[in-house]
């Protein structure tokens, strides 16, 4: 920036000094040439004209009017030639010579001076190029790096969104809810595309990526579907133009599909697809430690045997049963079921043969109560049934037509390693007839409490298995 000022200034004193020195020469050959009163306004117009020419450094025109001013000159020296004597006019040639060499040395200079002009402007631009290719280089790197930074800070939103989705899966335990916050996730990831989280069997999807993961278990990336070889026979159909889909694997079996499309080709690429399969990775963990939940949580309140709900669980279920009945004035009916001389069928027959009576006892029970009512394994060879909203009466006779049906069925069990008395280890089967005792008690009719519910009930299963077995122990006795 100061080097073209000092070329302006330079210029400026060359203007000022050149006028001056024509100032110079005017008053001088004034003095002694006394020009004409014309010659003298033509010199002033000559020298205005010169120093307006120069101000502007067109040198070319002040070279010429410094010879039309040298004319000039000479011209008023001819005019008044015969009024001197030859050493006024040797004196005036001298003088003359004199201004000429003035001139011709101010002309040098300012030839310097515009050599020198040039050469400053010559390395001005050579400067400046320098300086624009450093500026593009800068401007280059900058570029370079604000795209590292970009590519560093999307990777860092990345790993914060799945460590988010670490965080948030990992607490889910429903499988519905996974399915929802999976999908929210995409939504954050691929804010401007259609994400679909689905979670239905994966038969019965007839579409072709997803039967194509089906079969590889591996993610899929379509960055054209119109240039994809492998899917030939959906190019001219279909409306996607990217895709990526990614299967959700639990215990080795593929249980879902997360994926994500869009109309525009070439929207995702291998970093895309690296964050789909991580994030499907860890929606499949999630599912997972859900399903094995499910499976402890069912563990813990179903008897393994029969698969009916444990004692514990029928206790913790009849207490609130009790305390919501009360609440809303609601009947109540309790029956405690024993199988008949149980016992007695384990020793003959052998414990398989009693966990195969069993099972079946308990399946024949649940088909004869409402699903809405509470079945549990109570105890050995024992169940207890929750009959809701039913007073005595209608649990008397549920419990008598239970009882009939059982003791008129046949119990087919199969033969292997079934010890029959006389006959050895049979492979045939064997077909038994069993029967049950039962106690029934009503709520609120005849208990107000959880405790007292059951103490009737068991007391009148008591009285009906002292009574011969085969019956139904209620107020009657």
């Amino acid at each position: 920036m100061d080097s073209p000022r000092r070329g302006n200034h330079l210029k400026s004193w060359q203007a000022i000094i050149f006028i001056l020195f024509l100032i110079l020469f005017f008053i001088v050959s004034f003095y002694f040439f006394k020009f004409p009163l014309a010659s003298h306004f033509s010199f002033l117009f000559y020298l205005a004209f010169s120093g307006w020419s120069l101000i502007l450094l067109d040198f070319g025109s002040v070279k010429f009017l410094i010879f039309l001013s040298f004319l000039l000159g000479l011209s008023g020296l001819l005019f008044q030639w015969v009024g001197f004597s030859f050493e006024q006019l040797w004196k005036r040639k001298l003088f003359l010579t004199g201004e000429l060499l003035v001139f011709w040395f101010i002309w040098q200079w300012i030839k310097k001076s515009r050599s020198r002009e040039e050469k400053e402007k010559i390395e001005q631009e050579k400067i400046l190029k320098e300086l624009r290719k450093n500026s593009e280089e800068v401007t280059k790197e900058t570029e370079n790096y604000l795209l590292q930074l970009n590519n560093l800070e999307s990777k860092i939103n990345r790993f914060q969104l799945l460590s988010l989705a670490m965080r948030e899966l990992g607490s889910l335990l429903r499988a519905n809810e996974i399915q929802k916050k999976l999908k929210d996730l995409l939504v954050t990831c691929f804010p401007e595309t259609v994400g679909v989280v689905s979670l239905e069997p994966f038969e019965i999807s007839r579409d072709p990526f997803s039967k194509w993961i089906g079969e590889r278990y591996v993610p899929l990336l379509i960055t054209d579907l119109k240039e994809d070889l492998r899917f030939p026979e959906t190019t001219s159909s279909s409306k996607i133009g990217s895709l990526l889909a990614a299967p959700l694997v639990v215990e080795n079996k593929i249980v879902g599909l997360a994926r994500i499309e869009g109309r525009e080709s070439h929207l995702y690429d291998n970093d895309d697809l690296r964050l789909l399969d991580m994030l499907t990775m860890v929606g499949s963990l999630s599912l997972e430690n859900a399903h094995l939940f499910s499976k402890v949580q069912g563990l813990s309140v179903t008897d393994t045997l029969t698969g009916l709900y444990t004692h514990r669980f029928f206790q913790e279920r009849l207490n609130e049963e009790i305390l919501r009945a009360g609440r809303y004035h609601l009947d109540l009916g309790l029956l405690l079921i024993d199988v008949d001389h149980f016992k007695k069928c384990n020793d003959t027959y052998g414990h398989q043969v009693g966990d195969e009576i069993l099972k079946m006892v308990a399946e024949f029970i649940k088909q004869k109560v409402r699903t809405s009512d509470l079945l549990a394994r109570y105890g050995g060879e024992e169940f207890a049934v929750l009959l809701l909203q039913s007073g005595y009466q209608t649990s008397y006779l549920v419990a008598e037509r239970m009882r009939q049906a059982i003791a008129e069925n046949l119990f087919f069990i199969s033969g292997q390693g079934i010890n029959i008395p006389g006959q050895g280890v049979s492979t045939l089967g064997q077909t038994l007839k069993v029967t049950v005792s039962i106690g029934v008690s009503a709520f609120p009719e005849e208990a107000t409490t959880t405790s007292q519910l059951i103490r009737i009930a068991d007391q009148r299963l008591y009285q009906a298995k002292s009574a011969g077995r085969n019956r139904v122990g209620g107020k009657e006795g």
